[in-house]
């Protein structure tokens, strides 16, 4: 029996340990979302979980370079990007990318019996040695020698730098095999002392690091192996900050501002590393020496200079990946030469199938019980009349608005015909989506599927998307198995992405913070949105997707002394920074209607398909901050909610 390999379930890119695959199976427009100055400064990677920080970083390794560099024919895209960018040219490497993992023993230090300043020198102590171990590992990977066996093949050169010769002693020299040694014994006594039972257990504290002297150390010495002078710039990038501990993560961050421009330092934390306070306030700490990158925001807005990324790019970045992805496996297991997104049929006439005539017909009936004998809208009717299938369907739904719309203006003197034109005028692209979604939900017609459905999914998130197309793949390999051609309708995406909406919904009060809190919070929005979606004249197209509060309102929220003294407050606040932090919300600030600006929070697209809602973003009802905070007032109180409030009912997938 044949095996197949889903290649979306390998979980993020990052995870490909074979450089061949990894380069190959990178989004090259992912590097457009970088700012155009990475190399001179402290680059801040955040963003929510599995927006693609460490694929981005993982990248930089010297591995991954000299493959992207030296194969030109299978990566092209992704060579041309790292050009452009100066990691790499014609001739050379140009970074030398080291990855510090910041969830390895780091936070334990905490539990030891230490005072503040010793913790903090340990911290950085262990921090040095593997950011040297991380150099020689890079350095004899670039230049083709085994680690650790050429370990004595590496030197620093002071060139007769007193403070450098000294710090060099400190870290065990300056050839490899005694910063080898060094690393050795460090990483034992250490980690000797997190295995310490008692206060009474850690028999000697060893000698700990005032600061990072390897980054000193990196900036002012040259790295030679054997005699050649390795010209690449030092990169070192620490991944998973958000696991540090505040005062470790604050201590680090303060060390990399430092001024250093010869050694490029990147640092990734997810957004939970910050305080609700921050999250809420939109705090960031760019500046001359601070480059911030914030994943999510870049994906659904576009670059602050609006010239690297533009907004809608990163479809496009995400498309790209699943193209490249699924290229190998389609081709093996079912000579196919169409890429993964081409597959997903949007056809919906055979969706709607036989039910076509009477569904078309009901949407006619209530259109001709509008207008009776009314003459004015004959050309509108005799539009919709030529048209078949799901497209007649949306048309008459549509007719249906714009009618209830116009007997509900203020009558003229005159009630001209209106012509086709008009109908043209009135209408949009919006409304059109808005109607079709309409009569799929009435009607029980599958609707979600299509490539640009897929991509709106993924909600701006590579892990999110990745998971969709892994599902959707799943389902093409039934196909597979069965020696049919690997095609979904319409009713097979519908169903396989209704499911994976639910699992989404249902996994919240497990993987979230105060995730029973932020359901509710959703089901809030949610019944904004049906309500609004229910109107016959469907006011807000494509539909309503979620709410806000006056800025001026989220000002009071992020008062202490307003939460203490406003029960539920607190409640709310926690539940807002939770789904922010974690990507269930998507927060806008300041957003301008009205005369007034707002905090806009929009529903993570995925969850729209559970609750049949829209996937297009624009549209929003606002709420009075004193509402939302009574959302949460009258909810159970925490520890003694049914579970009926977390999960609610089970769906049928079948339309």
């Amino acid at each position: 029996m044949s095996v197949y390999l889903n290649p979306f379930y390998a979980r993020a890119s990052e995870q490909h340990r074979d450089a061949h695959r990894f380069v190959t199976t990178f989004g090259p427009g992912a590097l457009d979302m970088l700012p155009g100055a990475v190399w001179d400064r402290l680059v801040l990677l955040r963003s929510s979980p599995g927006a693609g920080k460490t694929s981005l970083m993982r990248l930089f390794l010297p591995e991954n370079l000299e493959w992207a560099r030296k194969r030109s024919p299978h990566t092209e895209p992704v060579r041309q990007a790292l050009m452009e960018l100066g990691a790499i040219d014609e001739q050379q490497t140009r970074k030398l990318g080291v990855l510090i993992d910041l969830d390895r023993d780091y936070r334990s230090l905490l539990d030891l019996p230490l005072n503040g300043d010793v913790g903090r020198k340990l911290f950085f102590r262990l921090l040095d040695v593997r950011i040297l171990v991380g150099v020689l590992r890079s350095t004899l990977s670039l230049t083709g020698l085994s680690f650790p066996e050429a370990v004595g093949d590496f030197r620093f050169d002071a060139d007769g730098d007193c403070r450098v010769e000294a710090l060099l002693e400190r870290l065990g020299g300056p050839d490899g095999a005694g910063i080898h040694g060094y690393a050795r014994s460090t990483e034992r006594s250490i980690l000797r002392m997190l295995d310490a039972l008692l206060e009474s257990d850690v028999a000697e504290i060893p000698e700990g690091h005032s600061e990072l002297y390897s980054l000193t150390v990196l900036a002012q010495a040259s790295v030679l192996v054997g005699t050649e002078t390795i010209t690449a710039q030092p990169m070192i990038m620490f991944d998973d900050g958000h696991i540090l501990e505040r005062p470790q993560r604050d201590a680090l961050l303060a060390e990399l501002r430092r001024r250093r421009p010869t050694v490029a330092r990147w640092y990734s934390e997810r957004f939970e590393a910050l305080s609700h306070q921050e999250l809420l306030a939109g705090v960031g700490i760019e500046g001359r020496d601070v480059a911030l990158v914030e994943l999510d925001a870049i994906a659904r807005e576009g670059s602050n200079d609006g010239k690297r990324f533009t907004r809608g790019r990163y479809d496009r970045v995400l498309a790209d990946i699943a193209r490249r992805r699924a290229a190998h496996q389609l081709s093996t297991y079912a000579q196919e030469n169409q890429e993964f997104l081409e597959l997903l049929d949007e056809d919906r006439d055979a969706a709607l199938g036989s039910e076509a005539e009477g569904v078309i017909q009901e949407l006619e009936t209530r259109v001709r019980d509008l207008e009776a004998t009314d003459d004015r809208y004959k050309l509108w009717v005799d539009h919709a009349r030529s048209l078949t299938g799901f497209e007649a369907a949306t048309a008459w739904r549509e007719l249906e608005v714009l009618i209830n719309r116009d007997q509900n203006r203020q009558p003229g003197f005159f009630e001209d015909t209106l012509s086709t034109d008009d109908i043209s005028a009135r209408s949009s692209a919006a409304l059109r989506d808005a109607a079709a979604l309409s009569v799929a939900d009435e009607f029980k017609i599958p609707y979600y599927g299509g490539s640009s459905m897929v991509t709106q999914l993924g909600s701006h998130n590579a892990h999110q998307f990745l998971n969709v197309c892994g599902d959707l793949f799943a389902e093409m390999l039934v196909d597979v198995s069965l020696g049919r051609p690997p095609h979904l309708d319409v009713a097979r995406q519908h169903r396989v992405l209704r499911q994976a909406s639910e699992r989404f919904w249902e996994s919240i009060p497990r993987t979230v913070p105060h995730g029973r809190d932020v359901q509710a919070l959703v089901r809030e929005i949610v019944a904004i949105s049906v309500a609004e979606k229910a109107k016959p004249r469907l006011p807000y197209p494509p539909g309503v997707t979620g709410t806000a509060i006056l800025m001026a309102e989220r000002k009071l929220l992020l008062d202490p002394k307003f939460r203490e003294a406003t029960p539920g407050a607190e409640r709310l606040f926690a539940a807002l920074a939770s789904a922010v932090a974690h990507n269930i919300l998507n927060a806008d600030l300041d957003y301008s209607v009205k005369r007034n600006r707002y905090m806009v929070l929009y529903l993570n697209r995925l969850l729209c398909p559970r609750f049949m809602l829209p996937l297009g973003y624009g549209s929003f009802r606002e709420r009075r901050l004193q509402v939302m905070i009574g959302w949460m007032r009258k909810l159970p109180a925490l520890g003694n909610r049914p579970r009926e409030l977390v999960v609610g009912e089970r769906l049928n997938f079948e339309a």
